[in-house]
C-alpha cells in the first residue's frame, strides 16, 4: 500500500467520525429530537423534553428543552427516562408490580442493543438491584464486578449489592471479595469506597459497616426514603463511623516471625522488625500498587495492616488485613505458591480475633494442607499453636 493511499485512508476514516459527531451536534441542538425525561430532588414535576448525553464524574450530563447543556449530580437523580431505552423505566414499573423476571429480560434486552457506555452502565447498575432483589445473588454480584470493571464512575458503582453479599456461602464471598478489593485499588474516591465496602462485606458480613448514603440509592427511590437518608447522613453522630472492637479474650498468639521464604533484608521486613508500622505500610501499598515483587508484597502487605490492626483494635483495620491476604491466597493458591499457607493462617487469624471462629477454623484447616513443616517449621508452629487456642476456647464457650 503506497503513502498516498493509507493517508487517504486516514482522511476518509477522520471524515467519517466527524461527520457522525456533526450529526450528534445536531440532534442535541434540535429540541423537536428531544425526548427523554429527568426529575431531580425538589422538582415538582418531571422536566420532559431533555436530550441525556452521558454521567461523568457523578454528574449527569444533558440538554434542556431549549438546547442549553446542564449538568447536575446524578445522586439527586429521583427518575430518569430514556428514549433510546425505554427498557430502564419500564423495567423499574415491573419490580414494583413484582414481576422481577420480566424486569431482567427487558434490561437484558436493551443490553444487548446498547452503543452509548454510560447508557450500558445506567442498564447494568439497574440490573445489578433488580438481581439483588429477585434472590440472584451471584448473579448479582457478578453484573456488579463486571460494571466495575468498565467504569470508575461513583454513581455507577455507588449502589453495591450488600443484600446479595451477605447471602452468599463462605467460599463464594471469600472469591468475589478479593475480586472487589483489587478492582477498589484502580479506583478514586467513592467509587472506590464503594468496592471496599462490598469487599469487607463479602469477607465479614456481620460486622462490615453498610455504605447506604443518598448517592447510594436507586435513581427512583422515594423522595421520603431519600429525605431519610439524607437527614442521616447530615447527623452529627453519622459524621464519625462506630468502629466495633474485636474478641479479646483469651486472644491467640500475636503476630509471630515470617514465612520461610520471605527475605529479611527486604526493607518493609525491617521497617516491621523496628515497629514502624506507617512507613512499612506506605511501602507496601506502593509496591502493590506497582505489581512489584508478587506475591510477597500482598504478605507484606497485609503484616503491615494486622501491626496496625493490633494496636488500634479496630475491626475495620482487621478486615483491612485479611483482604490482603486473602488476595495473595485466592490469586496465587492454584499455583503452588509457599505464601498461600501462611497467608490463610493470617486470614484465618484475623477472623479468630473478630470473633467468627468458625471461619477461623476452617482458615486453619485449610492453611494445614498448604504448610510445609519440613521448609516453614517456625509457621508450622504457629498454626499449631493457633489451633490449639482456638479449639481451647471454642470449648470454653459451649
Amino acid at each position: 500500500m503506497s503513502k498516498r493511499s493509507t493517508l487517504y485512508d486516514v482522511f476518509l476514516s477522520r471524515r467519517a467520525v466527524l461527520a457522525l459527531v456533526c450529526a450528534w451536534v445536531v440532534s442535541l441542538g434540535s429540541g423537536a429530537l428531544f425526548a427523554d425525561v429527568v426529575r431531580f430532588q425538589g422538582d415538582p414535576a418531571p422536566r420532559e423534553g431533555v436530550r441525556v448525553g452521558g454521567i461523568e464524574n457523578g454528574q449527569l450530563l444533558y440538554r434542556d428543552a431549549r438546547g442549553r447543556p446542564v449538568t447536575r449530580a446524578a445522586a439527586e437523580l429521583v427518575q430518569l427516562g430514556l428514549d433510546e431505552h425505554p427498557g430502564y423505566a419500564e423495567s423499574l414499573r415491573l419490580v414494583q408490580s413484582g414481576d422481577a423476571a420480566a424486569a431482567e429480560a427487558r434490561l437484558r434486552a436493551e443490553l444487548g442493543r446498547a452503543v452509548r457506555p454510560w447508557a450500558e452502565g445506567l442498564l447494568r447498575r439497574r440490573l445489578v438491584r433488580v438481581r439483588e432483589s429477585a434472590g440472584k445473588h451471584p448473579e448479582a454480584l457478578e453484573t456488579y464486578l463486571a460494571l466495575a470493571q468498565t467504569t470508575g464512575d461513583a454513581y455507577l458503582l455507588g449502589a453495591p449489592p450488600l443484600k446479595a453479599a451477605r447471602a452468599l456461602d463462605e467460599a463464594s464471598r471469600a472469591r468475589y471479595g478479593a475480586t472487589a478489593e483489587r478492582l477498589a485499588q484502580d479506583k478514586q474516591g467513592d467509587a472506590a469506597a464503594a468496592l471496599r465496602a462490598l469487599a469487607r462485606t463479602l469477607l465479614a458480613p456481620d460486622a462490615a459497616e453498610s455504605v447506604d448514603s443518598p448517592g447510594a440509592l436507586a435513581p427512583e427511590a422515594s423522595p421520603d426514603a431519600r429525605e431519610r437518608a439524607a437527614s442521616a447522613s447530615a447527623s452529627p453522630a453519622s459524621s464519625e463511623p462506630a468502629r466495633a472492637t474485636p474478641r479479646t479474650r483469651p486472644g491467640p498468639p500475636a503476630l509471630l516471625g515470617l514465612p520461610a521464604s520471605i527475605t529479611r533484608d527486604d526493607p518493609i521486613v525491617q521497617l516491621l522488625t523496628a515497629g514502624r508500622f506507617d512507613p512499612a505500610l506506605a511501602a507496601a501499598e506502593q509496591r502493590v500498587a506497582q505489581a512489584d515483587r508478587l506475591p510477597a508484597s500482598l504478605y507484606l502487605l497485609g503484616a503491615a495492616r494486622l501491626a496496625r490492626a493490633e494496636q488500634s483494635a479496630a475491626v475495620d483495620d482487621y478486615l483491612d488485613a485479611a483482604v490482603a491476604f486473602m488476595r495473595l491466597a485466592i490469586h496465587y493458591g492454584p499455583s503452588g505458591e509457599p505464601l498461600v499457607g501462611p497467608a490463610l493462617v493470617e486470614a484465618g487469624y484475623v477472623h479468630d480475633r473478630i470473633g467468627r471462629l468458625d471461619l477461623a477454623a476452617a482458615l486453619y484447616q485449610e492453611a494445614s494442607q498448604r504448610i510445609d513443616a519440613q521448609r516453614d517449621p517456625a509457621y508450622a508452629q504457629r498454626l499449631a499453636v493457633l489451633r490449639a487456642s482456638l479449639a481451647a476456647r471454642r470449648e470454653a464457650d459451649e
